[in-house]
């Protein structure tokens, strides 16, 4: 693995060469984490029985003590991009909504997503594949019997 100085300095580790030896591992570890650990829900202990085979996780720190700091700020660093991402997503949608004309706040979402299928259909340049429901629904209710009921005396 080719570590320059710029990916160093970016990832916030000594950027001097007498200290090169003791950030590969560190740059390891952090690969490691960020392969396996894709939830904020993770426990170090599932982490380290998974792992402790692995090379990237034996050569990183003196002690199991290391290793579990490194895990936690890991995963604060993964919560907060998480958070940023779902803020951005939530962001984003508010503006479309409100790029949107025809979408108010109190209309229900029955409502809006017939016109938002009504719309997309519309732009498409193939037919939809799906058959309308409420012709569907028509033809199998004529294809049901019909049993003549005498009344009951």
């Amino acid at each position: 693995m080719c570590v320059t100085f710029l990916s160093l300095q970016a990832l916030g580790l000594p950027t001097t060469t007498a200290d090169a030896h003791l950030t590969q591992p560190l740059v390891g570890f952090r690969a490691l984490l960020s392969t396996a650990v894709t939830s904020t829900r993770t426990h170090f202990s599932d982490f380290k029985r998974a792992h402790q085979k692995d090379a990237r996780y034996r050569d990183f720190g003196k002690t199991e003590g290391d290793r579990e700091k490194e895990f936690k700020k890991f995963l604060r660093d993964l919560g907060e991009r998480k958070r940023e991402a779902a803020e951005r997503a939530e962001r984003e949608f508010g503006e479309m909504l409100r790029e949107d004309g025809e979408i108010r706040q109190g209309d229900k979402w029955a409502e809006v997503r017939l016109s938002l299928s009504s719309l997309s259909s519309s732009l498409s340049p193939r037919p939809a594949l799906r058959p309308d429901v409420s012709l569907l629904h028509r033809s199998r209710s004529a294809m049901r019997p019909t049993f003549a009921t005498t009344p009951s005396p």
